[in-house]
């Protein structure tokens, strides 16, 4: 019986924040990509919250990430919510009051890339995105 058998940790650690938070937030009118993020090379970036910048939803927006697969459409022409969200996409912690509604929402996302687009036309809203930069260690 083999008593030391070396074992090795999986998975690639905990995220450790390389930068500090960024936030920004585009005007409503901008039309295409309104962000196209990509961290320094080797960090991860973590969305910490994405969603538009007043009590609106923005109609017609595609949130794409790319990691080591390939790139994956979160959400595809579709509803990003507002930043009381009631029951559309985004990313970020629920408010206490938003707990009992249903959400189609995630905590946070980690990726290499984020594009958001809005489809055609110009936004309406202005979009809000808040991310920070690290590595799993």
């Amino acid at each position: 019986m083999a008593d030391n058998i070396p074992f090795k940790p999986s998975g690639g650690g905990s995220f450790v924040p390389y930068t500090g938070i960024s936030v920004t937030s585009t005007p409503s009118g901008v039309s295409g990509d309104v962000y196209d993020i990509t961290p320094a090379t080797g960090n991860t970036l973590r969305i910490l919250r994405l969603s538009t910048g007043n009590t609106s939803v923005e109609l017609g927006m595609t949130v794409t990430i790319t990691n080591n697969n390939g790139t994956q459409d979160l959400i595809t022409n579709d509803e990003l919510e507002e930043n009381q969200p009631t029951n559309g996409f985004f990313i970020g912690q629920l408010g206490p009051l938003n707990l009992d509604v249903v959400q189609k929402s995630l905590p946070f996302v980690d990726c290499q890339r984020i594009v958001v687009t809005k489809v055609a036309g110009n936004t309406a809203q202005p979009i809000d995105i808040s991310y920070v930069e690290g590595r799993f260690e």
